[in-house]
């Protein structure tokens, strides 16, 4: 770990904000119809800032915007890390992000949608960057773990069968970050976000997310570092081809006992009973 990094936040938000919501319902039952209440998840359009810049409006649960506004700008690639930021300003649902003054910022305009509905960062190429090294290296009893402990903290998504979460973990299965949102693109900016407050060194980290995994979600990872991103659900073709040219391990479908690895292999290792 790293010293966590201090940012200058100033914020009209209370600390705590409803993330569900109660509405009555008529449920058939298979034989009658019954009165019921259920809950379902809030969201919000929050409007992103680059130095007084319209960066993006996204659709998002309107919690841990800190975090979200952190992890997106660094994990699509406007900015190359959390020093670069030298505040942040909370308006309601509006954040500005405040650069330092040395900070190389990319065009905060070139935005397009990505196949799986997220704004991602058309003005970063990364046709040119070097893959991840080799370096650590899984055992397949920490791919299952992951997904479990996923699934305990989705404590919204019990709720109300309608989130997505996001999980960091080190390599020792200790946690280092977890989110969740109405949005699988979003749960993982707020994971990256919290993550890179605290000062975490990511090279060593799985990124477990619920969802399908396009190309959009593994650049998210390498921009960061992550080398293994594991999925409870199946990963796109755009996901698994620029996997393989970023050397990025994805573990989809992971439902014990079976788990599929759709690249770098090299990465997971069988646990004792394989061997």
């Amino acid at each position: 770990m790293n010293d966590a990094f201090e940012l200058k936040i100033s914020s009209s938000r209370g600390k705590e904000c409803d993330l569900t919501r109660d509405y009555p319902v008529l449920v058939f039952d298979g034989s009658r119809f019954v009165s019921d209440a259920v809950s379902i998840c809030i969201e919000e359009q929050v409007r992103l800032f680059l130095n007084g810049e319209h960066c993006t409006t996204m659709v998002a649960t309107p919690d841990e915007l800190v975090e979200f506004a952190v992890g997106f700008i660094i994990d699509e690639g406007f900015l190359q890390g959390i020093h670069e930021i030298d505040s942040i300003r909370i308006d309601d649902l509006s954040i500005d992000i405040r650069t330092r003054s040395d900070a190389a910022c990319i065009n905060s305009h070139d935005l397009e949608v990505g196949s799986s509905g997220g704004a991602e960062n058309a003005g970063r190429s990364d046709e040119e960057a070097p893959a991840l090294p080799d370096g650590c290296v899984f055992p397949v009893d920490a791919v299952f773990s992951a997904v479990d402990r996923l699934h305990d903290l989705s404590n919204t998504w019990k709720k109300t069968g309608g989130t997505h979460s996001a999980l960091i973990l080190t390599m020792n299965g200790d946690l280092v970050a977890y989110a969740e949102d109405m949005g699988r693109h979003t749960a993982i900016d707020k994971a990256i976000g919290k993550a890179l407050i605290k000062g975490t060194s990511l090279s060593t980290c799985s990124l477990t997310c619920s969802g399908r995994l396009p190309a959009g979600m593994i650049r998210k990872a390498y921009r960061v570092g992550i080398p293994l991103i594991i999925s409870n659900n199946a990963p796109f073709s755009s996901g698994i081809d620029m996997a393989n040219k970023l050397n990025i391990t994805v573990a989809g479908f992971v439902r014990r006992p079976r788990a599929v690895i759709y690249s770098g292999m090299n990465r997971i290792r069988g646990s004792d009973s394989c061997l």
